[in-house]
């Protein structure tokens, strides 16, 4: 059976998602889900003139301006346009759409949608949260559907007692430790974190804190910061393969995040299916995956104190400590990835058929 066609826009040049550590497999899943489509990429943010594959996607370079669009619709025949993120990406598949009566569609990750979401015919929001920014900013209800983000449940798991972990404990020793993913920006209020986690050494004096993750506007201003208060306990370590981050979440006692604005926040899925417990902010959406003193500790993000608060609440006390790591993994099963994937790929099939009757 010929399966549908879907021309993606991503909002990214492709060598982002590299950047990021994902397989071949994960990427292709990523714009491909359920592998159940015929998927092209349109490359309006890369430089190379000529067609290239990428992660088994045939991608054709383009420009915003589209000058080519006519040539690449008669030759690709799409069923649905996709673009990635609901801003420019999402207005350029609506005007793709709009002008070759083809279905389009967007994906919104973030809280900071664009005016031009409300232009494609669906809204995937990964959170409640996230679709009540996509109604702030014109799109209709009827068309923004939720489907929560997801992990690979077979992928991130506990390693602990494994060689890769135990190499980990003699890299960076310590008791207790602490770990932080994420890019070098306002959003994930590192500053504070930082803050907290020296705070924290107090109360610890072993403690080591481990920080993955070395892209984002504030490098210079953190790494200054991390050199001026002297914190010597804290690791920076550039990104690191999706495969291997459930070691990293198998390290530590505890992660942390206590972030200012997230769309999802998969990384507490991740070291909650690794049976790590986690200490994030007391705000949505990070508080509907994280209930605290259930999985983990909730904390006021703006106050470093009210996050060193949280790891005293976390480390001083064994018997709580233990029953948060005992129904870590549980709690987050629903957000398996291969239940999201399914739920995308049914969106898209429903969507084009529709289109088809009409």
């Amino acid at each position: 059976m010929e399966k549908f066609r879907v021309l993606t826009i991503p909002n990214d040049p492709l060598e982002a998602y590299d950047r990021k550590g994902y397989s071949h497999e994960e990427r292709h899943s990523y714009f491909n889900p359920n592998h159940e489509f015929d998927v092209t990429l349109l490359g309006v943010e890369e430089t190379n003139q000529e067609e290239f594959t990428y992660a088994g996607f045939r991608v054709i370079p383009s420009d915003r301006s589209l000058s080519n669009i006519n040539k690449i619709v008669r030759e690709v025949k799409p069923h649905l346009i996709k673009g990635e993120n609901g801003n420019w990406a999402s207005e350029l598949s609506a005007k793709i759409g709009r002008t070759h009566n083809i279905p389009s569609l967007t994906t919104v990750h973030d809280r900071f949608p664009s005016e031009e979401v409300g232009l494609v015919d669906k809204i995937i929001c990964v959170s409640d949260e996230v679709k009540r920014r996509c109604i702030e900013k014109g799109a209709r209800d009827g068309n923004c559907v939720i489907i929560d983000n997801g992990t690979d449940l077979q992928v991130f798991n506990d390693y602990r007692g494994s060689k890769r972990v135990d190499e980990l404990l003699n890299m960076y020793s310590g008791n207790p430790r602490i770990l932080s993913v994420g890019r070098l920006t306002w959003e994930k209020n590192l500053e504070n974190l930082f803050m907290a986690s020296k705070k924290a050494k107090e109360f610890f004096p072993d403690l080591t804190h481990i920080h993955i993750g070395r892209y984002g506007e504030l490098r210079e201003q953190l790494d200054k910061i991390v050199k001026d208060w002297d914190i010597h306990h804290l690791h920076f370590l550039p990104n690191q393969k999706q495969v291997d981050l459930p070691f990293f979440y198998s390290w530590a006692d505890a992660f942390t995040m206590a972030s200012l604005s997230e769309g999802f926040g998969i990384v507490y899925i991740e070291a909650l299916s690794c049976e790590t417990p986690v200490l994030t902010s007391n705000r949505l959406p990070m508080s509907l995956i994280v209930q605290d003193s259930y999985n983990g500790v909730l904390v006021d993000p703006e106050s470093s104190q009210s996050i060193c608060d949280g790891f005293y609440k976390l480390f001083s006390n064994k018997v709580f400590y233990l029953s948060l790591k005992s129904v870590a993994r549980e709690s987050v099963k629903k957000y398996d990835i291969n239940l999201s994937k399914k739920k995308e790929a049914e969106l898209y099939k429903s969507l084009i058929k529709q289109h088809e009757k009409k």
